[in-house]
Formats: structure tokens, C-alpha cells, sequence
């Protein structure tokens, strides 16, 4: 959605009629969020097992190559695409992604299981 809103404001501000010319990028940024929910599971290419963590690396990898291959270029609208793919998944995930870093509350401890033993 952040995508879409972007390349209408690109458009209204710019004066040039951008288009989406394909959700290649929104793809990717839903198979981040595929791979942060179900980071171990596994798919088969070809006949190799490969996790999915291991793809999200890949995709990452194509994220920072298009991006810095459009700022080599000077093309900064098309280094804002991938970038505001990235912000969807951020915004939209980043309930589980900061539970997943976050520490324990305060004033909460887990005890651990004590032994009784008849």
C-alpha cells in the first residue's frame, strides 16, 4: 500500500506520470515477512533442502543491490521503491520484529522447574 501511495506522490510532485510497473519489489517485502514468521522452514530448488532464512539473506542481497545500482545511476526514485517496499514490511511487522528483540518486562522473572521427586 505505502508503495502505491509513493509513486501517486512521486507523480503529483514531480509532474512525471509514474507507474507501478510491477509488484516485484512488494513481493520481496512479503517474503520478508513469510521468512521472519517461518524462518526454518524449508523448500526444495531443484533437489537441494534450502531454509527459508536463508532466501530472505538473498533477497536482502537483491534489496541492497538495486538499490545502490539505482543511486550509481543517479535514479532516485527508483532507489525510493525498494526502499518504501522495506518501510511496508517494517511497519506492518514490526510488532513481531521488535518482540523478537525485545528484553523480558521488568518485574517479570521465570522460575525455574524445580525438581520433586516422590
Amino acid at each position: 500500500m505505502l508503495t502505491l501511495i509513493a509513486v501517486v506522490a512521486a507523480s503529483l510532485i514531480t509532474g512525471v506520470s509514474w507507474t507501478l510497473s510491477s509488484t516485484y519489489y512488494i513481493n520481496m517485502s512479503m517474503f520478508f515477512a513469510f521468512a521472519m514468521l517461518y524462518p526454518d522452514a524449508t523448500v526444495l530448488l531443484l533437489i537441494l533442502p534450502v531454509k527459508i532464512k536463508w532466501l530472505a539473506w538473498l533477497d536482502a542481497a537483491l534489496f541492497a543491490f538495486d538499490i545502490v545500482a539505482a543511486l550509481a545511476q543517479l535514479n532516485f526514485v527508483s532507489a525510493l521503491l525498494p526502499i518504501v517496499a522495506l518501510l511496508n514490511f517494517f511497519l506492518f511487522s514490526a510488532k513481531h520484529f521488535w518482540a523478537g528483540c525485545a528484553a523480558p518486562p521488568a518485574g517479570r522473572h521465570i522460575r525455574p522447574l524445580q525438581n520433586h521427586s516422590l
